[in-house]
Formats: C-alpha cells, structure tokens, sequence
C-alpha cells in the first residue's frame, strides 16, 4: 500500500509540475486551488493568500517582465 501511495504522490506532484511548464500564469491559480483542497487543516493557508495576492497584482510578480 505504501509503494502505491508513493506513485500516487508522485504522479501528483509530476502534473502540478508539468502544469507550470505549459503555462504557469494560468495554470498557478489552478495548483494552488489542487493544494488547498488537500490542505485540510489549513496549514498553508497564509501562504496561498500571499501567492495569491501577488499574482493579483501584475507590477509585484517577479515572472512577469
């Protein structure tokens, strides 16, 4: 069970990645919407306001040129 919930974690993590390849300023709302979903207790809620709230602002992410 242990070996499956590793590939599982894995798989996970490999498609978040892959969405940031293709096209991360659309796909960074979508990954964090993933992770809060599985954050149950909250733990990194403040940090996903953050990411949030820079991406909400063109000027302040540090992707954008």
């Amino acid at each position: 069970m242990t070996n499956f919930k590793e590939r599982l974690k894995t798989y996970g993590l490999n498609k978040v990645l892959s969405y940031m390849d293709s096209n991360y300023e659309h796909n960074i709302p979508k990954a964090l919407d993933w992770l809060e979903r599985f954050d149950k207790e909250g733990q990194y809620a403040g940090a996903y306001k953050t990411v949030r709230e820079v991406m909400a602002v063109p000027e302040k992410c540090f992707f954008r040129s």
